[in-house]
């Protein structure tokens, strides 16, 4: 378990059917191994979001992820760690009936 987290977000819809989106993660300091000899450092992660809604069933949404292109381990052993997610987007289309 990380010693600390954090996560804040804000959405604002600046005009009718869009909505832009930010957010800050912060994971603290995390113990690697059970003896807690092994830690993995603290990371802050940023991201954003911008939807769009054409009519009242469909969205479409361009998601940016790790905006400042921090490299962190999201997971780890005593002689690996697994790295989080580069800086990245998505472009995802939703409709419901």
């Amino acid at each position: 378990m990380p010693e600390h987290t954090a996560n804040a977000w804000a959405s604002w819809a600046f005009l009718p059917g869009w909505e832009a989106r930010a957010g800050v993660q912060y994971i603290g300091k995390t113990y690697a191994d059970v003896a807690n000899t092994v830690t993995r450092p603290a990371y802050t992660v940023v991201n954003a979001g911008l939807d769009y809604r054409p009519t009242d069933n469909t969205k479409l949404s361009l998601r940016a992820f790790n905006l400042f292109d921090e490299v962190y381990a999201v997971a780890s052993g005593t002689t690996s760690w697994k790295l989080g997610r580069p800086r990245s987007a998505e472009l995802a289309f939703s409709m419901t009936f």
